[in-house]
C-alpha cells in the first residue's frame, strides 16, 4: 500500500481566496518572470527561471525567500545581476530549482 504524497498545489487549500489574491498581487508588484522552463515528464525534476526584480530595495527579501526553499527535498541555485548605472534600477535573478537526489 502506498501513501499518497502531498502536492504543492494541495497546500493552497489552506489559504483563503483573499490571502491567495494578496500573495499574487504582492508578487506582481515585486518582480516579473521573464522566462521559465520545466524539465522532467510527468514529474518535474528541475525548474529554471529568470526573474526581473524591478525594485532593487526589495531584492534582498525576495532572494532570501527563494534561498529559504533550499533543503533536503530541493536544491536552489541563484545568480544575481544588478542593473542600472550609477544607481541600481533593479536586479535580474536566474534561479534553478532541482529536486534533490536521494
Amino acid at each position: 500500500m502506498s501513501q499518497e504524497q502531498t502536492r504543492g498545489s494541495s497546500k493552497l487549500g489552506a489559504m483563503s481566496h483573499d490571502d491567495l489574491h494578496k500573495a499574487i498581487g504582492a508578487a506582481r508588484e515585486s518582480y516579473r518572470i521573464e522566462r521559465w522552463w520545466k524539465y522532467g515528464q510527468p514529474a518535474i525534476d528541475r525548474i529554471s527561471a529568470v526573474l526581473n526584480i524591478t525594485n532593487a530595495a526589495s531584492a534582498g527579501s525576495i532572494i532570501g525567500n527563494i534561498i529559504k526553499m533550499h533543503g533536503a527535498e530541493r536544491q536552489i541555485g541563484v545568480i544575481v545581476f544588478p542593473y542600472g548605472v550609477p544607481v541600481f534600477d533593479g536586479v535580474r535573478l536566474e534561479v534553478n530549482i532541482d529536486q534533490a537526489s536521494h
